[in-house]
């Protein structure tokens, strides 16, 4: 298990106290140092698309910026460009994220399509972390991050999604 995991558990024992501070887990296993090669570039793209996401939804839904990001460095410079708008109406990403933000735009109202065009998103950025580096570890490690999207992809029906939305708000 990794540390950040361990530390989280330790320190937060109550569910109500884990769930308040989930954030800080997810920022701790994504710039775990302990990374390397195709790992760290990858959950440094996870969470860079995390974070641009987290800023078009808060900016999206009205939510407050600082709150949302309340555990990520604000000395980190990809947060310190997202905080630095918190006031602007509109979030505007770096340049290498503006196609994402098209895609959010063009499928905020539809989340079905807006995950199905996010995980497509995910899946060519993985293929270009892998760019050049053929018969290699991270080839394979981008290629099983690449399997398990398209697994998650072929798991998505909207008949059972609207079957179990059912279920649940008939339960609820």
């Amino acid at each position: 298990m990794p540390e950040a995991l361990t530390d989280f558990l330790h320190q937060y024992e109550s569910s109500e106290e884990r769930l308040r501070a989930f954030g800080r887990l997810f920022t701790a296993l994504y710039t775990d140092p302990s990374h390397r090669g195709f790992l760290k570039e990858y959950f440094q793209l996870e969470r860079e698309i995390q974070l641009v996401l987290t800023a078009l939804r808060a900016k999206y839904f009205g939510r407050d910026l600082i709150r949302e990001l309340q555990f990520e460095d604000p000395h980190d410079p990809f947060v310190a460009q997202i905080l630095a708008q918190k006031d602007m109406p509109d979030y505007v990403p770096p340049l290498e994220y503006e196609d994402l933000k098209t895609l959010f735009s063009e499928n905020v109202s539809h989340p079905n399509r807006l995950h199905r065009a996010i995980m497509q998103y995910r899946f060519e950025k993985i293929e270009e972390l892998e760019e050049g580096k053929p018969f290699s570890i991270d080839s394979i490690l981008g290629y099983m991050a690449r399997l398990m999207l398209v697994e998650d992809f072929w798991h998505l029906d909207e008949q059972k999604g609207k079957a179990i939305l059912e279920t649940l708000s008939e339960n609820g």
